[in-house]
């Protein structure tokens, strides 16, 4: 059997897979929004860029894109996403009336080969734009098919991954991205050994320009914070992001640094408003005062823990603190945003497990600026130093917003890398 015909075998079996997936895949409660966008596409329209995002980290991704894109004409360009918070992340993202192209938005189509053909042909564009992993094979073989060009963009593959795709080496040399945007050198060299064939090149990961708006004016400490809560000339320490895994170490180091410091005021922000129940329980328990946030009206008693039940007021909290720590990480959850409290000028401590903000590097953590501490113990110990002497804000900041600002710019590489593209599949 030649290549070809060993290529039509395999996305045979790999099409008969999800024709054996599909009804199972129709109960799963995750996938019921959206589920006849996965499998019928009346509702898709010709678009000149097609983006892929698969879920929430992708999705602020192609916001990105969307708000930098400009072009001679006007363009229409389709948005896929696989997951409900994707969705809505977009939904929210794209609803600025000073976006200069026609987006349309869609839950990605499940990779079956006859089901990506039909959305292939209906929405035929003239760019595919693939965002960090995606690597889809019905989508990948009805582009090729059609000689759609390929970009991946913010691009990263682990050696695990390079491990489990050499084993189909021919299927990945006939579905082979055409542009690869890389975000370090490594992925970029795991890229090169997958698909030699493919124009490789590395990109400063475009989250350095979401997590920092280059046009910003205010200085991100400045924040409003509205019925301010905390006492002035008071020691300020946020536990932020607390996940449900780790909040008996969280109650542990909370304990510990009100022991060490007990006038100080204790910011804590659970990343789920559904467990506050639980933190109001759990402090009752430990003796140790507290209030809502959603009740506050004057800055607390020294001693006071607040348990932030209101949304969006982390960055405007950051402000006013003297350290942070930064949950998500003291179990294996990948971590949480560390850099906004940086910005803000707050010298912060992790836990070990940062897995999801491997792209930061390791600079900020090298200029002392992030803690990574090993466990539960350590992150109270630098608490404490930080509590009994604070670096200074302004140098904090400037470290931090430094260190952003000189990896920006990933964004708009990979916009006119695309704008490239385009018109050049345009040519006649």
């Amino acid at each position: 059997m030649g290549h070809r015909g060993k290529l039509h075998q395999g996305l045979g079996l790999y099409g008969l897979a999800w024709k054996l997936a599909l009804p199972w895949l129709k109960k799963h409660t995750r996938l019921q929004r959206g589920f006849h966008q996965r499998t019928t596409f009346d509702h898709l329209e010709k678009a000149d860029i097609w983006i892929q995002a698969a879920s929430a980290g992708e999705a602020y991704l192609a916001v990105a894109l969307i708000r930098t894109l400009t072009f001679h004409r006007p363009l229409t360009i389709l948005i896929t996403t696989t997951t409900t918070q994707g969705m809505d992340i977009l939904k929210k993202g794209l609803a600025s009336p000073d976006i200069d192209v026609c987006v349309n938005l869609s839950f990605f189509p499940f990779d079956a080969p006859p089901l990506m053909e039909q959305a292939v042909a209906k929405v035929c564009p003239s760019v595919m734009v693939l965002l960090e992993t995606e690597l889809w094979p019905g989508l990948l073989a009805c582009l090729k098919h059609r000689r759609i060009p390929v970009i991946m963009v913010n691009a990263r593959l682990s050696e695990k991954s390079v491990s489990r795709y050499r084993q189909f080496p021919r299927l990945c040399h006939s579905l082979a991205p055409d542009t690869i945007l890389a975000i370090s050198g490594e992925d970029a060299r795991r890229f090169r050994q997958l698909f030699p064939e493919s124009a490789v090149q590395t990109m400063h990961n475009i989250k350095f320009d979401t997590v920092l708006p280059r046009n910003m004016s205010q200085k991100p400490w400045n924040t409003p914070l509205p019925r301010h809560p905390f006492p002035p000339s008071t020691p300020v320490t946020l536990l932020a992001s607390i996940r449900m895994e780790e909040e008996s170490d969280v109650a542990n180091i909370l304990a510990h640094i009100l022991q060490h410091h007990p006038h100080q005021v204790v910011g804590l922000f659970p990343r789920h408003m559904h467990r506050i129940p639980f933190w109001q329980a759990q402090l009752s328990q430990m003796g140790i005062p507290w209030q809502l946030r959603s009740t506050i009206t004057a800055p607390v008693m020294p001693g006071t823990t607040i348990l932030w039940d209101t949304f969006g007021e982390l960055k405007a909290a950051c402000g006013h603190a003297t350290a942070a720590f930064v949950g998500g990480s003291l179990k294996p959850l990948g971590g949480q945003n560390f850099l906004e409290p940086v910005i803000c000028g707050v010298a912060t401590v992790t836990g070990p497990y940062l897995d999801n903000f491997n792209w930061v590097g390791q600079g900020l953590f090298t200029a002392g600026v992030v803690t990574r501490a090993r466990d539960t113990d350590t992150v109270t110990h630098h608490l404490c130093r930080l509590i009994d002497t604070p670096p200074q804000r302004q140098q904090t900041a400037s470290i931090g917003l430094g260190y952003i600002r000189r990896y920006q710019g990933g964004t708009d590489l990979a916009v006119n890398t695309i704008i490239k593209t385009l018109k050049s599949s345009e040519k006649p």
